[in-house]
């Protein structure tokens, strides 16, 4: 864990060629350590090297413990729809399979909302999810909603979905992206 800790210091402090060094100290004692994995895929952004992040991220999944393999699928979805990297051959699929092992959870559900683009799909998708709990406090699938409807043209509901996502999240990620869409939509 030290390992662990001491790259993401290393990286918040702007040194990524230093945490990729500590990280990779730390997965030559621990190859299969997932977090590891992860917070080199995150070293590998920071550089922005996507294809060096997507084998970290890809890694991680396959080292992850069963019990924890549909987090860390979760994160690897994330990945491809948030940087827009590979959605349909990576994002799509990664989003699938989060579904597939954990069919009932939102945050799975969430993410095959964003790569859709027709206003059918985009309606049969809207509906398909308003069945599964988000959690009445979470903002990214407000998120998705809102940059789907402006992602195909829609301003009007994609304003009410990205406001939703920024009132929902006071001060983290899904607001600030919100926000960052909303002035993109002006």
């Amino acid at each position: 864990m030290v390992y662990y800790f001491l790259g993401i210091h290393h990286r918040q402090m702007g040194d990524v060629k230093e945490a990729q060094a500590v990280l990779w100290q730390g997965l030559v004692r621990d190859s299969q350590n997932a977090a590891l994995r992860v917070q080199m895929a995150e070293a590998y952004l920071d550089l922005s090297d996507y294809k060096g992040a997507e084998e970290w991220y890809r890694g991680a999944v396959d080292a992850a413990p069963e019990d924890q393999r549909f987090d860390f699928q979760l994160i690897l979805a994330h990945f491809y729809l948030d940087h827009l990297y590979h959605v349909v051959e990576g994002g799509v699929p990664a989003a699938e399979e989060a579904v597939a092992l954990a069919p009932g959870d939102a945050r799975a559900q969430d993410l095959l909302v964003g790569p859709i683009t027709s206003p059918a799909a985009i309606r049969g998708r809207a509906g398909a999810c308003q069945g599964v709990s988000a959690g009445p406090r979470s903002g990214e699938r407000p998120l998705h909603l809102g940059s789907l409807y402006a992602s195909t043209g829609r301003p009007d509901p994609a304003r009410q979905h990205l406001q939703r996502a920024a009132d929902l999240d006071t001060g983290g990620y899904y607001r600030e992206r919100a926000e960052a869409l909303l002035r993109d939509l002006r």
